[in-house]
């Protein structure tokens, strides 16, 4: 008795049956043998962009983040410390007040509205010395200078009479992309990285289709450590003059802040962000020559750069000022701004 050979219908079902076992046992091997991969260099940097915001969001109380198409990310408007605008402090009207300057604060989280925070005690200093003053807080953690120029050209809008810059910190950070090739995912990327992506099959093909790069150690010269930022050295120094130039276009004063530096910065762990906890210094003077190169010279800028901060002046971290470090910081950048701003409302006040 010979048997019917089956339709081809059946067939297609049969092998279909085969394959999708055949990759479910593939899938399941590959799971429990711990197979991860699959995450280029692109996707590495969207994947740092949303572990940021989700870490952001969970940690901390006064400042939320939300996605941006070009800032990466932005503070979310409404919460916390952040006014309707997306910017820090109370809510400014576009339309200036007379006798009033307004001083553009741009920075990363070093830079905040807080009444321990560097602007505030400014104004108050600028008060101090005959200038009423009222600050616009354009920052946000994380922020580097790449981040900072996009933000200035939403900021102008409010029209201020001088912009106090304040970053570094967040420039020299190692990352698997630097900032200015940063290119959001799509709706159908961030759909594929949700299903296909997710598979330990395709995460093995991709492995093996685009090997990692050598990993290995970072090297332990400053330099060449600098280069594998998320903005090199040359990038910084491009950032910095963008910054300078767009505020010289627009007539306003620029002040550059030096970010300080603590010894103790070595003390708590930041391999993860730079590699060699040991090299932070090293690497952060690095940046803070590029900035003083950067801006030596230029018409309408000055420079706080003020000596090694210590346990009084910085937190614990080595990074973030003390309301102490704070107050010091407040008092140059007033010395800075002083006449600019006398200046500034003078002009106004002759204006018809």
């Amino acid at each position: 008795m010979t048997r019917r050979p089956l339709s081809r219908r059946k067939r297609l079902v049969f092998a279909a049956l085969a394959l999708g076992l055949a990759f479910g046992a593939l899938e399941l091997v590959l799971t429990l043998g711990g197979v991860q991969y699959a995450r280029t260099p692109r996707s590495m940097k969207q994947a740092f962009v949303d572990d940021y915001i989700g870490w952001q969001n969970q940690n901390v109380e006064l400042l939320h983040f939300e996605p941006h198409p070009a800032r990466m990310w932005a503070p979310v408007p409404g919460v916390g410390l952040v006014n309707e605008d997306g910017l820090q402090g109370a809510r400014l009207p576009r339309e200036r007040a007379p006798g009033r300057a307004r001083v553009l604060f741009l920075g990363d989280s070093c830079t905040n509205s807080l009444p321990d925070g560097y602007p505030a005690l400014t104004v108050a200093a600028l008060a101090g010395r005959g200038v009423t003053a009222e600050p616009l807080v354009a920052a946000c953690g994380g922020y580097s200078t790449f981040q900072g120029a996009l933000f200035l050209e939403e900021a102008l809008a409010w029209q201020p009479d001088a912009i106090v810059a304040y970053f570094g910190w967040n420039d020299h950070w190692v990352s698997a992309l630097p900032d200015h090739a940063f290119v959001p995912t799509g709706a159908l990327g961030q759909l594929a990285g949700a299903t296909v992506g997710r598979l330990r099959t395709y995460q093995l093909l991709h492995k093996l289709l685009h090997p990692p790069a050598p990993t290995g150690l970072l090297p332990r010269d400053p330099a060449r450590l600098a280069a594998q930022a998320r903005v090199p050295p040359e990038r910084f120094t491009e950032n910095v003059r963008r910054i300078t130039a767009r505020a010289r276009e627009a007539g306003l004063p620029v002040v550059w802040v030096v970010a300080p530096v603590a010894p103790h910065v070595v003390e708590t762990d930041k391999s993860v962000l730079i590699g060699h906890t040991d090299l932070v210094p090293a690497v952060h003077e690095l940046y803070a020559r590029a900035l003083r190169e950067a801006v030596a010279g230029a018409e309408g800028v000055r420079l706080v750069d003020l000596p090694p901060f210590d346990r009084r002046t910085m937190l614990a971290d080595g990074i973030h000022p003390s309301p102490a470090g704070n107050a010091a910081i407040a008092e140059a950048v007033a010395d800075a701004l002083t006449g600019a701003l006398a200046d500034a409302l003078t002009e106004r006040k002759e204006r018809p």
